[in-house]
C-alpha cells in the first residue's frame, strides 16, 4: 500500500488509513485528527496573516516603495 508523510509530525501513514485534506491542488495525509487540526490552524493563521498584509498601506503600492528606494540611489 502506498504511504505518505504527515506534514505536521513527519510520520509515515498509509494513504487508505490516513485522514486526508486538499489544499491548493495538493492532497495532504495525516496520522491523526490532532495533526489534521494543527494543519488547518496553520493554514488559517497564514491566510489571516496575508490578509493583514494586503490591507497594509505600505504594500498597497509596491511601485511607490521602489520609487522611494531609487531616490536614495540617485546622484545629485
Amino acid at each position: 500500500m502506498p504511504t505518505q508523510t504527515d506534514p505536521i509530525c513527519g510520520m509515515s501513514v498509509e494513504e487508505t488509513a490516513a485522514i486526508q485534506t486538499q489544499y491548493k491542488d495538493t492532497i495532504y495525509y495525516f496520522c491523526s485528527e490532532d495533526c489534521h487540526k494543527k494543519f488547518d490552524e496553520l493554514v488559517r493563521e497564514t491566510s489571516e496573516a496575508f490578509k493583514g498584509l494586503k490591507s497594509d498601506s505600505s504594500l498597497a503600492d509596491p511601485d511607490q516603495k521602489t520609487r522611494e528606494v531609487r531616490k536614495d540611489w540617485e546622484i545629485s
